[in-house]
């Protein structure tokens, strides 16, 4: 008998990748390629390989069928982060095969890159306070995948009471500036503001 979780993993949709590219206006990141397995819906989330250890994960704004070069292909839109991310790392995706997720299921060792926290523990491996310098940082171990620990780290950070800004209206995130519980709660912030 197949548990639930083993037939959500196994029937996941996934998309292999033929295409990325940027779309101006509106300003979207799209993956274009076919459907391997399963239907693809707004409000799913696509989990992309960053490294053999890290996805991310980013949800999927909009869905089109479009014929390009000759093929039809499933477009995804996606926000422009995404993108980013992908050129600054040197990331190459055309050819792979991408999991595409409900947003209520995460798989192990993936970020959510529209997350401050995990954001925060992306970029620089600890939560360390910008006015005293109290440090809470990645305990993992070394056969836990690098995603996981960080998701782990971020957790740990939003349930100990630390706190990072919010993203920008346009998506930014603030990935240096995190305050300890004891700080945030001296600068005299309202708990909502956590």
């Amino acid at each position: 008998m197949t548990s639930k979780q083993e037939w959500q993993v196994r029937d996941m949709p996934q998309v292999q990748v033929k295409d990325m590219f940027e779309l101006p206006d509106p300003h979207l990141f799209v993956l274009a390629g076919v459907v391997v397995e399963g239907e693809v819906q707004p409000g799913m989330w696509v989990n992309v390989p960053i490294s053999e250890v890290l996805t991310f994960r980013a949800p999927i704004l909009e869905v089109e069928t479009t014929t390009r070069s000759g093929r039809e292909d499933l477009c995804l839109h996606l926000e422009p982060e995404l993108g980013r991310v992908l050129r600054e790392d040197g990331v190459e995706i055309r050819g792979q095969t991408v999991e595409i997720t409900p947003t209520r299921i995460t798989p192990k060792g993936s970020l959510n890159l529209y997350d401050p926290y995990e954001g925060h523990a992306l970029a620089e491996q600890e939560f360390k306070c910008s006015q005293c310098g109290s440090l809470l940082g990645l305990q993992c171990n070394q056969d836990e995948p690098v995603g996981e620990g960080l998701s782990a780290l971020a957790e740990n950070a939003k349930r100990l009471g630390w706190f990072v800004p919010a993203a920008e209206a346009d998506g930014a995130l603030d990935l240096v500036t995190c305050y300890c519980p004891g700080c945030w709660q001296c600068k005299g912030a309202a708990p909502s503001q956590r």
